[in-house]
């Protein structure tokens, strides 16, 4: 009788440790990706010191590697993130999960500025599962959270701008009563009786609240810009002597490095209001120094034309440039903190930038960029 076939043991499979070789081809595999990948990769022992950094980590951060190999990671966190305990997060989390992704935060520059970026972070094992240390992987996203934070700006404007108008609409039209009140009660005193300088302090203070609400209104409409092609040249020496004429600029040098003409299309009374804001703005943070200067630039160019002006002022520090954008915000002990900000808004109207480098204790530089006059040589 034919027997049925027995089945046959199983036997357990056995697992070795990895070949020294396959972790050889595993690292070689991470250094060749790092070495190609645009993002910046490190390498960090058990205690967090940085073994390896690969051309993008240099490019995204200035380091060269000599300069970091052997340092704790920390000195590329910002103070108030190591306060916060960031280093302990990402210990704890990589510990707890083998990983973190994509996780978004900032770090320091080597010249002091902040990036954003999106940090990934590994754990190193050995053959036996312990651990090396670890591998982060950081992906520059300023550019994403510039157009985050731009897109929240324009939201917020739009909505200050609306509230804006609708003020300054309901307080117009009591103020013009006030007025005319004060310039018949003025009248009927005669400009000779003991109250006349009380009328002429209640108007001086009228027209100041009335300038105010012009610039509300003026940063809250939208207006159709009228293009016309101008020689920038020509209305920037016009602001120069108006501010001049009027003692704006008085004991400051004014150097001018620009060429004899440079055209563009833009906005006569937009672009105009924009320089004497800005070269007005230099004059007032030089008051009081004997070395007052104001370099005044034209740089024409393929993409348009670059707009400077530069003071030797006390400069900006990084706390207020973030600030000096916004509706309202002033340093003066008279403004209406909608200067610059009507400024930007004339110039983003154009197509066009405003930018301000600071150096502080140093120089202040407000830079536009307008895009070039179709047709124009630059």
């Amino acid at each position: 009788m034919a027997t049925a076939d027995r089945p046959r043991p199983r036997t357990r499979r056995q697992t070795r440790p990895k070949d020294p070789l396959d972790r050889l081809g595993r690292d070689l595999l991470v250094r060749i990706m790092a070495e190609i990948t645009r993002d910046a990769v490190l390498s960090l022992d058990r205690d967090g010191r940085i073994t390896s950094w690969n051309q993008g980590a240099q490019a995204l951060l200035g380091w060269a590697a000599e300069e970091v190999l052997g340092r704790h990671f920390e000195f590329l966190l910002p103070e108030e993130l190591k306060r916060s305990g960031e280093v302990e997060r990402l210990l704890e989390e990589t510990e707890s999960h083998g990983f973190l992704r994509d996780r978004e935060t900032v770090r320091v520059t080597k010249d002091g500025r902040t990036v954003h970026v999106a940090l990934t972070r590994l754990h190193q094992l050995d053959a036996n599962g312990k651990p090396l240390g670890a591998t982060a992987i950081l992906r520059d996203i300023s550019t994403r959270k510039g157009l985050e934070e731009e897109l929240v700006r324009a939201r917020t404007l739009a909505a200050i701008g609306e509230a804006a108008a609708r003020i300054a609409h309901e307080i117009r039209n009591p103020l013009t009563g006030i007025h005319n009140a004060i310039t018949l009660l003025k009248a009927e005193f005669g400009p000779a009786h003991a109250r006349a300088p009380i009328f002429e302090e209640i108007q001086h203070e009228i027209r100041r609240v009335d300038v105010v609400l012009d610039d509300l209104l003026t940063f809250a409409r939208h207006r159709p810009l009228s293009r016309q092609r101008l020689d920038l040249v020509r209305m920037l020496e016009k602001v120069v002597a108006n501010l001049l004429a009027a003692g704006e600029l008085e004991g400051v040098v004014v150097r001018r490095y620009i060429p004899d003409e440079v055209v563009v299309e833009a906005d006569p009374s937009m672009l105009e209001d924009s320089l004497y804001n800005l070269v007005q703005n230099a004059g007032h943070a030089l008051r009081g120094r004997s070395d007052a200067l104001i370099t005044l630039a034209l740089k024409p160019g393929p993409k348009g034309v670059a707009i400077t002006v530069t003071d030797n002022g006390p400069g900006i520090t990084a706390d207020l440039r973030r600030k000096i954008f916004d509706p309202f915000f002033t340093t003066k002990s008279h403004g209406t903190g909608l200067g610059l900000p009507i400024t930007r808004k004339h110039i983003e109207a154009h197509g066009g930038r405003l930018r301000v480098r600071s150096a502080p204790g140093k120089r202040t530089t407000f830079e536009i960029l307008l895009p070039p006059a179709v047709g124009a040589s630059v």
